[in-house]
This record gives C-alpha cells, structure tokens and sequence, in this order.
C-alpha cells in the first residue's frame, strides 16, 4: 500500500499546485510523519519536491516536472472514473481515494466540469452481486449495454 500512496500523493502534487502534509495525512488515513517519510522517499527517487512554510503553505512538485495531461482524452477518463465508480463498493477507501487522484490527475482544467457531469450520470451498487459467481458476466452485458446507446437524452 505504501507504493500506490506515493503514486496517489505525486498524482495529486503533479494536479495540485501544493498541499499541506495534514491535507494529504488525512486523505490517505495515515500520519503527518508516513506522508513526511513518504514525501522524503519520493524525492530521494529523483521528483522534485518543494516545500513552504506559513500560511499559504505545502508540498508540491516543481512547475518544471508537469507531466502532459492530454493523454487521456475526455472519453478515456469519463470511462475509468464510471468503471471506478462502479467497483468502488467493493475497494478499501484508500485503494479507491488513491486510484480515483491518480485518474483525476489527468483531467484538463476545462473539462473538470464536463467529465463530473458524465461520471455522476449513471452510478450502480454491485454489492448484491458480491457473491455471486457470474458478477463478470453481468457486468460485461452492462458495459456491452452501455456501449451500444444508440440515443438517450443524457447522451444528446
């Protein structure tokens, strides 16, 4: 776990300008001295980290280390934010908080409000099927379902 939360805590510096290590303790569950130790590991791997004290304060990546954001197209994240939604029942908070960053990372600014309409459209609770042995299956014919919409006003 302590791998996917350096993974989330870059992800959210590279999407954020900065944030302060109480900000970051509290979204992964851990203390202030794990995000320390985690921030100094991070950097020892070669990531610039900048730190700043006072108010107005935090941890962030230098501007220059900015990763390109449109690898992913509009489609691409709306498609993994829904397919994160839809398991999200079934992950500890942690593992869902630290995928969901490191895919809210690469939403563009301008299309933030776009992609939050298209995730919160359609949201289903798969804890029924938790036990059954099909749960692949019905959740393909949803996918394949989905796939197919050939008009529904959400999608006009």
């Amino acid at each position: 776990m302590k791998l996917e939360r350096m993974i989330a805590i870059i992800m959210l510096l590279l999407q954020r300008e900065k944030m302060s290590g109480r900000e970051l303790a509290e979204l992964f569950e851990v203390s202030l001295r794990t995000i320390y130790r985690d921030i100094e590991t991070i950097n020892q791997a070669g990531i610039p980290i900048v730190t700043s004290s006072g108010v107005g304060g935090g941890i962030g990546i230098m501007n220059e280390y900015k990763i390109e954001k449109g690898f992913f197209t509009v489609k691409d994240i709306t498609a993994l934010l829904m397919g994160l939604g839809f398991i999200s029942n079934t992950l500890s908070g942690e593992e869902t908080t630290a995928t969901l960053a490191k895919v809210k990372s690469f939403i563009p600014e301008d299309k933030q409000h776009e992609i939050t309409l298209k995730t919160n459209q359609i949201s289903f609770d798969l804890s029924a099927w938790l036990g059954s042995n099909d749960l692949q299956t019905k959740v393909e014919v949803i996918r394949t379902a989905l796939e197919h919409c050939t008009y529904c006003l959400l999608c006009t």
